[in-house]
């Protein structure tokens, strides 16, 4: 009888897994009702070591206890399971926890572990990650010139990685100069061309305005 290798889930995708399917709801019911405020760090320290693997995060037993608290508890390993993962290098749970600590869901919000854990995946190539946090650099508080300059940074690396939603970004703040950014209609036209080549669609007749425009200021 041949023998079948059994893949290990890490808990990222256990996330996934569970939000794809609906089972994740009673997991941030029980959250929503017992979370406590994380540490300054998203580190984990010592913790991890003795964190239990993502299969048995999902597998355990029941407790014992009454069923909410152990929905609690169970939600709590798998919290701390992810953040193992995002601390391991796993650029996607980083991603997963900088959404939620940004937004609040099912979290208390934390706008500081937000972007830590936001960072962390965007320095590690992941282009959903880059363009969030840029834009979170831009709307969230106020966007000082040092924020602007990495929204912007962080924004063209996600383009040239294939996003174009973050390259209509970057054209529209050079069309418009939003956020002090200073206005460069040549740039607009280049990005703007650049998420049509990658797939967004853009209104013709404004297209062409821009691109006239720009070659004129090229």
């Amino acid at each position: 009888m041949r023998k079948v290798q059994l893949i290990r889930p890490s808990a990222a995708s256990c996330f996934r897994h569970l939000l794809r399917y609906g089972a994740f709801a009673w997991l941030f019911f029980a959250a929503a009702q017992a979370h406590a405020k994380p540490g300054d760090e998203p580190a984990t320290g010592g913790i991890c070591a003795s964190s239990p693997d993502a299969e048995a995060l999902v597998t355990s037993p029941s407790c014992g206890k009454d069923a909410h608290q152990c929905k609690i508890e169970r939600f709590q390993r798998m919290l701390q399971g992810l953040k193992c993962q995002a601390v391991d290098g796993d650029a996607e749970a980083a991603y997963m926890l900088g959404k939620m600590y940004a937004h609040g869901i099912h979290v208390e919000e934390d706008t500081d572990l937000a972007t830590r854990f936001w960072r962390m995946a965007a320095k590690r190539g992941h282009p959903a990650a880059q363009h969030d946090f840029a834009m979170h650099l831009l709307t969230s508080g106020h966007p000082t010139s040092d924020r602007v300059e990495e929204a912007l940074y962080w924004l063209g690396t996600s383009a040239s990685s294939g996003n174009a939603m973050s390259a209509i970004v970057l054209g529209r703040l050079y069309e418009t100069g939003r956020y002090n950014v200073e206005p460069d209609l040549c740039m607009a036209a280049n990005w703007y061309e650049a998420g049509e080549i990658l797939g967004m669609d853009m209104p013709a007749d404004h297209l062409d305005l821009i691109r006239q425009k720009g070659k004129a200021a090229c």
